[in-house]
């Protein structure tokens, strides 16, 4: 899979380190080290990374905070991941 790097630059913008690292089941240390090309960031990482981007609760801030709370994205990822591990 070809390396997600926008995706990491545009969802560590709007989501925050923290937000990220939580959805997606990784450390903050390696989001830093994924973001800067230092580490090769594994399929079923960049196909999550992928999906969470195309969520329209990415796009504004205010609409993302909204889905969060409601839990609408962590779900989403939670199948993603699961369907990807069976795959």
């Amino acid at each position: 899979m070809k390396s997600p790097e926008f995706e990491w630059d545009r969802l560590t913008e709007v989501l925050g380190l923290d937000l990220l690292s939580r959805l997606l089941g990784i450390s903050s240390s390696g989001i830093r080290g994924y973001r800067a090309s230092a580490r090769f960031t594994p399929d079923e990482v960049a196909a999550q990374l992928h999906l969470l981007s195309l969520s329209p609760a990415t796009w504004e801030e205010p609409t993302t905070k909204r889905a969060f709370a409601n839990g609408l994205i962590e779900n989403a990822l939670n199948w993603e991941a699961a369907r990807l591990r069976n795959y």
